[in-house]
This record gives structure tokens, C-alpha cells and sequence, in this order.
């Protein structure tokens, strides 16, 4: 199964020369196939599906087999600078997440964030909090939790800029406290120039 589409299975029945399938959420669906699979396509992200199967043959259309499928989901969360909530649909059981810490200042030197994978069980209805960290500028660290380069006794040149680093990227559950964070990707480093230590 993907975002739109389910390919069903279902085990064959003895003595049935093909079969009527119809879609719960897809009414236009209903035909004859001679194979014990059907690809349905075209559905609705989010939304729980089903599919209902008859065997037939030449002289009797058998009783209804309901097949229930899995509600898939794929939802993308982008830079707010804010946090961001998710509430599991009807039907999801279980996530995967991927989370991918922001750059750090400067796209030629600054380092690239982490990346954390997960998967969880859940309950529909539950509530997530999503927390995408913010690249790193040249005056400020990036949003959730990004720092800044340290200069240190004159050892380091600003010489061409120094950078701060990305903020991490993270996703909580039962509050938004950092005590209630499940994955973190942490965020890449910033940009600093090494010089002589000068007098």
C-alpha cells in the first residue's frame, strides 16, 4: 500500500471462477476479475478503505468477503519557525517518522543536519507535536535550539565570517516539553574560520 493506492489480496475460494469486488470508498468500483488480487488506486490519503470480495461462478455469486486494509498516511512538515501538531486518523495504528535536523550558516562550509527514523505504535485521535528546526544565519542560531560558533582568546579569525549552527528537528508526545520529545535529529554545525593567534 502507498498514500493512494492498496493492492488487495485475498486467499482463493474453491470452486469460484472469478470474482465481484466492490470499494467502500470508491463507488464506481465494481467489476469482475479472475485473479485473487486487485489494485485499487485513486483513494483519498488518510482515509481508512475497504474492499468487499464475492466469489462467483456460472450458476451463484457466494457470500461477501469484507477485507480490511490499513489507513495509510503521508504527511510532510516544513520550516514554520513554530511548532506544529499531527492528530492520528481513524484507522492508523502505527507510524514511521523521519525527522532531518537543518543545516548549520553557510551552504558551502556549514555542516548538515542528522537524521533520526522511528517507528511507533499509535491510537487515532492521539495528538503529536512536531518541531522543525531552523537553518543557522550569520547572526543568529537556528530555530529549536540551534547555537552559536565560539570564538575563543584570539585564537580564531572572523576573517570572512563565522556562522552559527541548525536547529534540531523533533516530534513529542504527551506535552511539548523537551522531557517529552520521542526522536530528535540533531541540527549540523556553523561555520568557523581558524587563524593564527595574533598578538
Amino acid at each position: 500500500a502507498s498514500a493512494t493506492q492498496i493492492v488487495w489480496f485475498w486467499h482463493p475460494v474453491q470452486g469460484a471462477g472469478g470474482y465481484l469486488v466492490s470499494g467502500q470508498n470508491n463507488a464506481s468500483l465494481a467489476q469482475l476479475v479472475s485473479d485473487t488480487s486487485f489494485l485499487e488506486n485513486n483513494l483519498t490519503p488518510c482515509q481508512a478503505d475497504s474492499l468487499y470480495v464475492w466469489p462467483v461462478n456460472a450458476c451463484d455469486t457466494g457470500q461477501v468477503q469484507l477485507l480490511l486494509a490499513q489507513t495509510i498516511c503521508q504527511q510532510s512538515f516544513q520550516f514554520t519557525g513554530s511548532m506544529q501538531s499531527f492528530v492520528i486518523p481513524a484507522g492508523v495504528t502505527q507510524i514511521t517518522i523521519d525527522c532531518y535536523g537543518a543545516q548549520g550558516f553557510d551552504s558551502q562550509f556549514g555542516g548538515r543536519g542528522g537524521h533520526a527514523q522511528a517507528q511507533r505504535s499509535v491510537n487515532p485521535g492521539e495528538t503529536y507535536y512536531v518541531f522543525v528546526g531552523g537553518e543557522g544565519t550569520g547572526n543568529n542560531g537556528g530555530w529549536n535550539g540551534g547555537e552559536s560558533t565560539t570564538l575563543g582568546s584570539g585564537c580564531l579569525s572572523t576573517t570572512g565570517g563565522t556562522g552559527f549552527g541548525g536547529g534540531a528537528s523533533d516530534v513529542r508526545f504527551g506535552g511539548t516539553a523537551l522531557s517529552n520529545r520521542i526522536i530528535v535529529a540533531g541540527g549540523g554545525g556553523g561555520k568557523g574560520l581558524s587563524g593564527p593567534c595574533g598578538s
